[in-house]
């Protein structure tokens, strides 16, 4: 009887130990995931909307002259109206495509002037019109975003 009291209790002391370092294993597991995750795909310097605070994170690659990426953007932005205080979106730069690391600058350029949304937004209605893949015209862009930005800024600059 003295046994199974001690085999009972051995078990029981084995099986809470294993639950202990179940928990604690998995909480820190979960810390070094945040942690890399916020440390790779959140930067300070990429613009963000919504709740920084947020557990929730969409980060988004994207690439101005990218026609999906085109296409998506008034999804996202209904997206960033309808959840906007409890999501953080970030958005980070994929500059694929052949003239996407010249409107990289021009949207940072409009940055400066608090212009970012705005410009982007003149780049992806215009886009049809000088990022055709065929027939790039990116020389365009300074028209398109003129109503948007000081484009005698970007050139004294």
């Amino acid at each position: 009887m003295n046994n199974k009291k001690v085999f009972i209790f051995s078990l029981s002391l084995v099986l809470i130990s294993f639950a202990i370092l179940f928990v604690w294993y998995t909480n820190k597991e979960k810390t070094q995931v945040q942690a890399a995750a916020t440390t790779s795909l959140l930067r300070e310097t990429a613009m963000s909307l919504g709740n920084p605070q947020s557990a929730v994170k969409v980060v988004e690659f994207f690439d101005p002259e990218c026609e999906s990426c085109r296409y998506f953007h008034p999804y996202l932005k209904s997206l960033v109206q309808e959840y906007g205080d409890r999501v953080h979106f970030v958005f980070r730069y994929a500059p694929f495509h052949g003239n996407s690391k010249m409107v990289v600058k021009i949207l940072e350029a409009s940055r400066a002037q608090d212009k970012y949304w705005q410009t982007l937004d003149a780049l992806y209605q215009s886009q049809p019109e000088w990022g055709d893949h065929h027939h790039p015209r990116p020389e365009l862009i300074w028209n398109f975003i003129q109503p948007v930005v000081d484009v005698q800024r970007f050139v004294s600059t």
